[in-house]
């Protein structure tokens, strides 16, 4: 069961102090069930971004899984395969942390999820643009680490294009 949430722009949900999210989109195994990921937008993200998301949620090719789960529920795969958008458009990953990619300007970053600091489970994806000089954000959008392989390689896919 798939769910998307826009939140109108008179009642943003705030979910870091600088940033509102304003669309949600999150994927259950059932109504009333818990949710299996969640990934958020912020109000400021590009509308190209949730609907790359949406769009590869809607148009996935391939059959349900061997256990035959629909596709927005198949298990993650390795970040590289996520990101392969980002590496063919030229953006380069951190030498020191592995698990970040920056675009050629240096204005957008991707942070794949990685082990808490005590080796528990992973923190989210992380996808974030800013302004320089000032470094002023200009928007994010958060993935859980379970969201499928498909749906962070659309969304890598569509902020690799830069913008016009």
């Amino acid at each position: 069961m798939l769910e998307a949430l826009h939140t109108p722009e008179s009642t943003p949900r705030q979910h870091r102090r600088t940033l509102t999210t304003r669309w949600e989109l999150t994927a259950r195994p059932g109504p009333g069930e818990p949710a299996a990921w969640t990934l958020r937008f912020s109000s400021q993200a590009p509308p190209r971004l949730p609907i790359a998301v949406a769009t590869a949620l809607i148009t996935a090719d391939g059959a349900p899984g061997t256990d035959r789960c629909p596709h927005y529920l198949l298990a993650a795969g390795q970040p590289e395969q996520a990101i392969a958008p980002l590496v063919d458009a030229g953006w380069f990953c951190d030498p020191v942390e592995h698990d970040a990619w920056y675009a050629p300007d240096g204005h957008a970053v991707v942070l794949a999820p990685r082990p808490d600091e005590l080796g528990h489970g992973a923190v989210n994806w992380l996808f974030a643009a800013h302004r320089a000089p000032e470094n002023t954000p200009l928007w994010r959008a958060t993935a859980h680490p379970r969201t499928p392989t498909h749906v962070i390689r659309a969304l890598s896919a569509e902020i690799a294009i830069p913008p016009s």
